[in-house]
């Protein structure tokens, strides 16, 4: 999602690969838009050519992709090309002696980004320099816990060790991983060709190992938060390990962003009504399955809490008996509350479907996260810290956590799932809206809802 490293930069060698696949791309998207090949294309299409050379090849060089088989990498990469394309075309329309053919520039961007992402996998697999080596400053709880997590993902980093700035010995670290020496740090680093450096929150605020930090900034090293890359990681913010400093220094760019705001108030409204229609024969047979099955009401009312703490009516498809909210306030793995033909509009989440309605009225969003029922709120705010910032946006029918971790049955997942509602919320965006539209439609192909 993010890369930290500026040891990747390209170079010659990349720029003269792409140039090579954007003017074959030139070629082959010609020859598909209209069945013959040009003798010379620079010379057919004068300076159009090597404007679009100029064009795509910045943003390839450009797009620093450290894992390119990642949706969300990949969506940018897609959306980075796209752009490059209507570029081109603004200036096919615009400037005299700049112009391409544009069936043939379609084609061609199709076969630039084919092209360039399978050569960007290449050299992601078979270049040496795949993984970043990473060592953490400091030997405390925070350091052992982010170091566990860097070493489940070995494949893109690779933990080099603990700097022990305070110089005390703690024994549930490997000491073979444990640099004491403090004053031979750039040795250390050098040693173990580092790519980023990781402060451990819990000594972020001493005075004198931020001016060793911005002196290792100032020989060309990396350096970040715990927390800030523990959400690079995971996905999630950990919350166990911020505190109000974290708010403030973090950027909740699109809260504010009236543009994205609007795009997707109206990306919400059309995702919703085209929902509906699309859905409504099969709306109609649900209706009548539900209540053949046992007679009781369609639809499933419940208070649920909003933006801004607004409490509002949601709308589901009932799939338990009747009277059964009065029970277990979390639903259960094979909980005999639920109807039969409720299980399958669970694992589908066609249950979810009459929530579009919630949404055109402006209570919910299609993206966001879980709408909660009042009653839990309150007891979620008093036993998890920082549970209220998920009032900050409005909730959705589904979500970057309802997507990324399972059903929350309890206290501990609610506590889990609001780790990735407060990166969503960080972090949103309509790539990351995107990415979690298409694992939505994973999940409901896998009936893995619940």
């Amino acid at each position: 999602m993010y890369n930290f490293t500026n040891k990747d930069n390209f170079n010659i060698y990349d720029f003269i690969a792409y140039s090579i696949i954007i003017v074959i791309s030139l070629y082959i998207g010609h020859y598909i838009a209209y069945g013959w090949i040009l003798k010379n294309i620079f010379i057919t299409y004068t300076g159009a050519t090597l404007l679009i050379i100029s064009i795509y090849t910045t943003v390839m060089l450009t797009s620093n992709l450290k894992n390119p088989l990642n949706l969300i990498i990949f969506l940018k990469y897609m959306f980075s090309l796209g752009g490059a394309w209507v570029l081109s075309s603004t200036f096919y329309y615009y400037l005299y002696g700049y112009r391409f053919m544009p069936r043939a520039l379609l084609y061609s961007t199709i076969m630039i980004f084919i092209f360039s992402y399978i050569y960007k996998i290449f050299l992601f697999h078979f270049t040496t320099k795949s993984r970043l080596n990473i060592m953490i400053i400091g030997t405390g709880k925070e350091a052992k816990f982010l170091s566990d997590e860097i070493n489940k993902h070995n494949k893109e980093y690779d933990f080099k060790g603990y700097i022990d700035y305070e110089k005390s010995n703690y024994e549930d670290l490997d000491p073979t991983k444990v640099y004491r020496d403090i004053d031979s740090i750039e040795s250390i680093l050098k040693s173990n060709s580092v790519d980023l450096i990781i402060l451990a929150d819990e000594l972020k605020e001493d005075d004198n190992l931020l001016k060793n930090v911005v002196d290792m900034k100032l020989l060309g090293y990396n350096v970040t938060y715990m927390a800030n890359f523990y959400e690079i990681l995971t996905g999630k913010v950990p919350i166990r390990y911020i505190n109000n400093n974290w708010f403030i220094n973090s950027d909740f760019y699109a809260i504010y962003n009236r543009f994205y705001l609007v795009i997707k108030r109206l990306q919400d409204i059309f995702l919703s009504l085209i929902g509906l229609i699309v859905a409504f024969p099969l709306l109609l047979l649900v209706m009548l399955l539900i209540k053949l099955e046992d007679r009781g009401s369609i639809f499933f009312l419940q208070n649920r809490v909003g933006a801004a703490g607004k409490v509002f009516k949601i709308i589901k498809f009932r799939t338990m008996k009747m009277g059964s909210e009065k029970g277990n306030k979390y639903t259960q793995e094979n909980d005999n509350r639920i109807t039969k033909f409720g299980g399958f509009l669970r694992k589908t989440r066609i249950d979810e479907i009459p929530q579009f309605i919630n949404v055109l009225k402006g209570d919910m969003s299609v993206i966001g996260p879980r709408a909660e029922w009042d009653k839990l709120v309150d007891e979620y705010i008093k036993e998890i810290s920082y549970y209220h910032i998920r009032n900050l946006i409005k909730p959705g029918i589904t979500g970057w956590a309802q997507v990324e971790y399972r059903y929350g049955a309890n206290l501990n997942d609610t506590f889990e799932k609001l780790q990735y509602d407060l990166f969503y919320i960080k972090h949103q965006s309509l790539i990351l809206d995107l990415s979690i539209m298409f694992k939505t439609i994973k999940v409901v192909f896998n009936f893995a809802g619940r």
